[in-house]
């Protein structure tokens, strides 16, 4: 009975010393993260360390004012109240970018990197447009409406107001919105019809029959204008690999009749293999 004491007694005394031991671990190990913190903290306030102003690059029609002011903000005060984010090792190049890309939709890719003496170079790349969108059907007297025009790049997101042009400079797509009232940083047509088409419009121009625009009709049809005057019409159900041997099947047939490309006031590619056109 007594030696089972004493045993007790001795795990009790172990587990006591084994506990203080632990948290006299934790202790020193608490104040040597607090030690690390508050020297790392210290070294990254250094001047040497430090962003000594942001120079900005590659802005052609945006605001560098503006972009420099994003910058700033992002670069300013610290990481959990310690360490400085105009940090050259530490700042938030990541969040610059998505905040600047987030705001400016002209801008399309965004770089930063630290130059000599320590300035922050914030390189933008602007969206070039590649066409012009305009939000509503084209006027049966094919006439620009008065509607507001918008900007798209190459893969067909909406990026800025369009100004009046007095002719063709941009290929002009007139479509109905399905993305509500607000339309810059939109596409004009759902998932991948966007690339069909406009691969279709490169296929014309390849084969000499060149668009100048496109108008979004009803039940998924599409007329691509074409600069002679006339038009093609498709479905977006169409094969476009189909469509285009059909076009260049008919072409070679109105050529081989001594009739020019012209001279069409329509060629109908909607019905399968059937290709139904008609003359001006």
């Amino acid at each position: 009975m007594y030696s089972r004491d004493i045993l007790k007694s001795s795990r009790r005394e172990f587990s006591r010393r084994k506990t203080k031991l632990l948290v006299i671990k934790l202790i020193i190990g608490l104040f040597i993260i607090v030690l690390l913190a508050a020297l790392l903290s210290w070294g990254s306030r250094n001047e040497k360390s430090l962003i000594k102003g942001v120079k900005i690059e590659g802005n052609e029609t945006i605001s560098a004012e503006e972009v420099l002011k994003i910058t700033e903000k992002k670069i300013s005060g610290k990481y959990i109240f310690l360490f400085p984010k105009n940090n050259i090792f530490i700042y938030p190049g990541g969040a610059i970018a998505e905040e600047i890309l987030d705001n400016m939709k002209k801008v399309k890719t965004v770089e930063t990197k630290i130059g000599d003496g320590n300035i922050l170079l914030v390189k933008v790349y602007e969206r070039k447009p590649s066409y012009i969108w305009c939000p509503g059907q084209l006027p049966p007297e094919n006439t620009i409406s008065d509607n507001q025009c918008y900007f798209l790049d190459e893969q067909g997101l909406s990026f800025s107001e369009a100004p009046r042009f007095s002719g063709p400079v941009f290929f002009e797509i007139y479509a109905s919105s399905t993305v509500g009232n607000e339309f810059i940083g939109k596409y004009p047509f759902e998932g991948g019809l966007f690339k069909k088409l406009t691969l279709f419009k490169d296929a014309l121009l390849q084969i000499n029959i060149p668009a100048t625009g496109l108008i979004r009709m009803n039940d998924g049809d599409f007329k691509f204008v074409l600069k002679t005057g006339g038009a093609v019409l498709i479905n977006e159900k169409n094969d476009i690999n189909i469509s285009l041997r059909n076009i260049v099947s008919a072409k070679k047939a109105l050529e081989d009749g001594g009739k020019n490309i012209s001279l069409i006031e329509y060629i109908d590619l909607r019905f399968g293999n059937k290709v139904f056109f008609k003359f001006k």
